[in-house]
């Protein structure tokens, strides 16, 4: 009876929470709350949001070999000061092999732009020329002549809007230099202090709700650990197939290309491969229709076998979210917090699922309607 009574606390206090926040959205959408009051939060929620994310994936990464030394009778702190060297070094190396390669051939790509754009403007022109195409040479030649009254039309406001960018961008390089500076700390507390988070959260909250709190928090963390060490092991995956059969096929810019896939592999679950493509076919465009087809033979088959093979094995179903509602997520995330929201929704849509599930479970338990079930 205790349990229960604890179950359905539960599922009204999130039940309140929700009614709350929800109310409070509806409230700011329309009186459109002053953009100077929320100006602190939203700069302070910048500033933490990027070190605690690299913060939190690097700790689900390392804190299985932190809990393997310490069951060795490893003193904790030693233990996280053995992984940290190793991982440091580690990091070195990579960055060592892999940036000076991938920076020289970013430079030989943007010196061929201009040469490889002109060289694919010669070949439509000479495609154009045959009369079997003449409509679709008009076509071209009006849209070539609206974005030409475009650009001089908006051409000094465009000019604004690219100060406007690059001033954003260093506003974001220097968020991203404090993120990585803030990061080892908070990676450092982390893994140190771990198995004293949840008891003293659970401090925090009336006794009845203790214990369904806890399992909530135990099966989020179970979740995302599973996650993000399985997305971890594909993206290498990806990254090392993408590099080794570039590499055999000759594309320009193999390293560089196999390396954006797997970041995106990592941070897009299910359609990550999909936009590392995109770039990999313009570039293979360059060379020649055969290597066009190459590459879209090489990324079908790295994606089957990602996705039929790998995937079940590594991930399984952790988050247990259909592709179509993942795509759904991605494309209204991209729109609401562009690249932020594409990497953080299916995680955090994760664990808003655990927590409503929960206490859909209390719910049924307490409620008559589902008392035959």
């Amino acid at each position: 009876m205790k349990e229960k009574f604890s179950e359905l606390a539960l599922y009204k206090k999130g039940l309140i929470i929700s009614c709350f926040i929800t109310f409070f959205l509806v409230i700011a959408n329309l009186i459109r709350i002053d953009a100077f009051l929320l100006e602190p939060i939203i700069v302070f929620v910048n500033l933490i949001v990027f070190p605690f994310v690299l913060s939190l994936i690097l700790y689900y990464m390392l804190s299985p070999l932190v809990n393997f030394l310490e069951k060795k009778r490893i003193p904790r702190l030693v233990s996280i000061a053995v992984i940290a060297i190793l991982f440091i070094g580690l990091l070195t190396l990579s960055v060592w092999i892999l940036i000076p390669v991938v920076e020289r051939q970013i430079y030989h790509f943007a010196h061929s732009l201009p040469k490889d754009i002109d060289k694919m403007h010669d070949q439509a022109l000479r495609i154009l020329e045959d009369q079997r195409f003449s409509s679709i040479k008009e076509f071209a030649s009006h849209q070539v002549n609206r974005v030409q009254e475009i650009i001089s039309k908006y051409g000094s406001s465009g000019t604004h809007e690219l100060l406007n960018y690059l001033s954003n961008l260093a506003d974001t390089l220097e968020t991203a230099f404090l993120g990585l500076v803030i990061t080892p700390f908070m990676l450092f507390y982390m893994l140190k202090d771990d198995s004293h988070l949840v008891p003293k959260i659970m401090k925090l909250l009336p006794i009845p709700v203790r214990t369904p709190a806890k399992d909530i928090l135990k099966e989020i963390d179970v979740k995302l650990s599973r996650y993000i060490r399985g997305q971890a092991i594909v993206a290498i995956f990806v990254f090392v197939v993408l590099a080794i059969t570039f590499r055999i096929i000759h594309l320009e810019y193999g390293i560089t290309l196999a390396l954006l896939t797997g970041i995106t592999n990592f941070l897009v679950p299910s359609f990550g491969a999909m936009i590392g493509m995109v770039p990999a076919l313009l570039v293979a465009s360059f060379q020649s229709w055969q290597e066009l087809i190459a590459v879209g033979i090489v990324y079908y088959v790295v994606q089957h076998i990602e996705s039929h093979l790998l995937a079940p094995i590594v991930l399984g179903n952790q988050l247990e979210i259909h592709p179509l509602t993942i795509l759904i997520l991605l494309i209204w995330s991209s729109q609401e917090a562009g690249f932020i929201g594409l990497v953080l929704v299916i995680p955090l849509y994760a664990c808003i699922k655990v927590v409503c599930t929960h206490a859909f479970r209390a719910y049924k338990k307490k409620s008559a309607v589902y008392e035959n079930e």
